[in-house]
């Protein structure tokens, strides 16, 4: 790994490959674009300051990816603490369909015009929104499963958990959580 060589000459390329999905990470965590900024600004920070500390074997060890989803997680975490509820984000409505696809077609969706690129903007903001409302165990497996694409035995690793069902089950419930938001607003 060339950054444990010389990590003020590779750095950028650490930042140019994970900067988008651990911006969309951390948007679905927190819901607000300039809290998500400032939080993958932050991490990228702290990971270039810890790996100044970190020997060469340490850094050639390192898994990136999970690394920096971690303090991302991390950074998160601090900000809801911070917050103390303060900044919620604001409740968007969604038909239980449009959550389930937007979820699993995060990535897949392309947009052949500006029109539909704002469309799927505008759609992707509003189920960061949304994420960004679930309690903090369900908010993490979702952001990090279906935002971020890890697999749930990296998220267990990342987490603490000491089970992968546990990941699963909290995942499942996120969705489940985001399929009845719209049916409760209904109710009111």
């Amino acid at each position: 790994m060339l950054l444990a060589m010389d990590r003020d000459r590779y750095f950028s390329h650490l930042v140019e490959t994970y900067q988008h999905k651990l911006y969309a990470l951390a948007l679905g965590l927190v819901g607000n674009h300039q809290d998500a900024e400032e939080i993958v600004w932050e991490a990228f920070f702290s990971a270039y300051q810890a790996l100044g500390r970190y020997t060469v074997q340490q850094v050639q060890t390192l898994k990136l990816r999970s690394w920096m989803s971690k303090i991302v997680v991390n950074l998160a975490r601090n900000h809801h603490r911070h917050q103390n509820g303060s900044c919620k984000p604001a409740f968007v409505s969604f038909d239980t369909t449009a959550v389930q696809e937007l979820v699993e077609n995060m990535e897949a969706n392309t947009c052949p015009s500006p029109e539909m690129e704002m469309v799927s903007r505008e759609s992707r903001d509003e189920l960061y929104a949304l994420v960004a409302k679930l309690p903090e165990p369900y908010r993490e497996v979702v952001g990090l499963h279906f935002i971020y694409g890890l697999q749930y035995r990296e998220i267990a690793v990342l987490l603490n958990y000491h089970s992968v069902d546990t990941v699963k089950s909290q995942g499942h419930r996120g969705i489940q959580i985001l399929n009845q938001a719209p049916e409760e607003k209904e109710e009111r």
